[in-house]
């Protein structure tokens, strides 16, 4: 597998991914420009596939999406931590 990595202008981590075959395979974290997690997330094959975590600034947990590629057609449950999210 090979570590993609991109930086915002600021030089800040943007984007960490791994990619195997051209294609995302395993985790993939998106950051903030400020350098605060926002999602992480498994891949397989180029596509998400179980579970995927989305923050709020502070660093809290925001939602939860569970991606099953297992069947053909993509289910996607999201399951609200915080209410009024």
């Amino acid at each position: 597998m090979e570590l993609f990595k991109q930086y915002y202008e600021n030089g800040v981590l943007e984007i960490e991914a791994f990619y195997k075959n051209g294609k995302l395979e395993g985790i993939r974290k998106i950051i903030t420009k400020v350098g605060k997690l926002e999602v992480e997330g498994l891949q397989k094959n180029g596509k998400p596939d179980g579970w995927t975590y989305v923050y709020n600034e502070d660093g809290s947990l925001k939602k939860e999406i569970f991606f099953s590629l297992k069947e053909r057609l993509m289910k996607k449950i999201m399951i609200k931590r915080n209410k009024g999210n």
